[in-house]
C-alpha cells in the first residue's frame, strides 16, 4: 500500500481529536478514540478488502440511513447504530440511551416535512471489525411552500462490525472545515470528483480495454482507431488515455506562421482539449500505411507513416505524415510513452523508404 497523507488532513484530524478530548463523555469509548487516531496514518490506502467492506457498509448502513431518514423510521435508524453510540454535533453530545430517546422524539413529530439526505465519501479505511469514514452530507427539507432548503456538512464516522452487521459507533459532524463553512458546492464538487474517479478506476478500465493493448500491433491499431470517426461521432477518450503512460507526451512538430521550426508538448488531456472538438465536428480518420519498428529489451521505437481523411469513404487523404512512437512493454501490456510527429509538406515530402512498396 502507498502512504499518502497530506498535512492538511493531519491538522484536520488532530483538531477533531482535540475537540473530542475536550468532551469527557467521549472518554467512555477510549478504544475507539485510539483507533481513530492511530489509523489516520493509513488514509487513502484502500485495498480490495476495503472495497468489499465499503460496498457492504453501503448496503447495511448508508442505504438504510437514507431510507430511515426520509421515512422518519426511528426503529430502522436506531438499528444501524451500536447501543453505546456517541453522537457529536456543533450543538452538543448525545450518548447511548439519551441519544435514542432524543432520536425517537425527533422522528415522531406530527406532520413532519419531507426530507432526504445524501452522502459523499472522501476517505474510507478499515481494520478488522472497525472502520473510519469521512465525507460530506447534504440534508434537504421541503417547506410548506414546496421549496427545498438544503444544508451541508462534513461527517466523521467510526463503525463497528457486530455479528456480521456493520453499525455506526461514533458520529460527529461539523458545518465548517478549517474555518470555512461547508456549502452545497463542496458537496457537489466531491460528487463530481468521485464520478470521474469511478470512470477511471484501473480495475474497470483493465476489464474493458486490457485485451486491446496486449500486443504491439493491437496497441497501434487502437491508437489510430480511437481518434478516428465520422463527423458527429463521439470518441472514447477514456480509452485514449488508457493507451498512454501517465506522464506521456504528444509532440507535434512543424513550422509556425513565421516560418520557424519548433514543437509543442502536450499531455493526453491537452490533446483532447485542443483537438477533440475539431475531430468530432469535421470527421477524421487516420490510417497507418507503413511501419518501421526497432526493439531492444522492453523498449520499442516505431516510425509509423499515416494518411488522414475526413471520412472513411474519402478516396484521397488531405494530409500525410509520420508518427514517431515510443512504447514500453511491461510484461503485461504495451504502453505509449511518447508520440512525436510531423506532417508532409512540399518542402519535405515523405521518403520512399517510409512508404508502401
Amino acid at each position: 500500500m502507498q502512504l499518502v497523507l497530506s498535512s492538511l488532513v493531519i491538522l484536520e484530524m488532530v483538531d477533531t481529536f482535540l475537540f473530542m478530548l475536550k468532551n469527557q463523555t467521549v472518554m467512555k469509548n477510549p478504544s475507539l478514540l485510539l483507533f481513530f487516531f492511530l489509523n489516520s496514518i493509513f488514509l487513502f490506502a484502500q485495498t480490495e478488502t476495503d472495497k468489499n467492506n465499503s460496498n457492504l457498509i453501503d448496503e447495511q448502513v448508508w442505504k438504510v440511513f437514507e431510507e430511515a431518514w426520509s421515512s422518519y423510521d426511528s426503529e430502522k435508524y436506531i438499528g444501524i447504530h451500536t447501543s453505546d453510540v456517541l453522537r457529536v454535533t456543533p450543538w452538543g453530545i448525545k450518548y447511548g440511551q439519551t441519544w435514542r430517546e432524543k432520536t425517537i422524539a425527533s422522528f415522531s413529530r406530527e406532520n413532519p416535512p419531507k426530507r432526504s439526505i445524501r452522502f459523499q465519501f472522501e476517505h474510507r479505511i478499515y481494520q478488522d471489525d472497525l472502520g473510519y469514514e469521512v465525507g460530506y452530507y447534504k440534508s434537504a427539507r421541503v417547506d410548506k411552500d414546496g421549496k427545498e432548503k438544503a444544508s451541508c456538512g462534513r461527517f466523521h464516522v467510526v463503525l463497528k462490525k457486530q455479528n456480521g452487521q456493520w453499525k455506526i459507533a461514533q458520529d460527529w459532524d461539523t458545518d465548517d472545515v478549517n474555518g470555512k463553512k461547508v456549502t452545497l458546492e463542496d458537496f457537489e464538487k466531491l460528487a463530481n470528483k468521485k464520478q470521474e474517479e469511478e470512470k477511471l478506476d484501473p480495475i474497470a478500465l483493465d476489464a474493458k480495454y486490457l485485451g486491446k493493448v496486449k500486443t504491439l500491433d493491437s496497441t497501434l491499431k487502437s491508437l489510430y482507431g480511437v481518434i478516428s470517426g465520422e463527423k458527429g461521432e463521439a470518441r472514447d477518450w477514456d480509452f485514449f488515455r488508457y493507451l498512454f503512460k501517465p506522464d506521456a507526451k504528444l509532440i507535434p512538430s512543424g513550422k509556425n506562421k513565421a516560418g520557424e521550426v519548433g514543437c509543442r508538448y502536450m499531455t493526453t488531456d491537452d490533446y483532447i482539449k485542443s483537438s477533440g472538438k475539431w475531430l468530432v465536428e469535421n470527421g477524421f480518420f487516420e490510417k497507418e500505411i507503413f511501419r518501421k519498428t526497432e526493439t531492444f529489451g522492453n523498449i520499442t521505437q516505431v516510425f509509423s507513416t499515416y494518411e488522414s481523411f475526413h471520412s472513411e469513404s474519402d478516396k484521397a487523404p488531405f494530409m500525410r505524415g509520420i508518427n514517431s512512437i515510443q512504447l514500453l512493454n511491461d510484461g503485461n501490456r504495451w504502453w505509449i510513452v511518447n508520440i512525436y510527429w510531423t506532417q508532409e509538406t512540399q518542402e519535405t515530402p515523405l521518403p520512399a523508404k517510409y512508404l508502401k512498396e
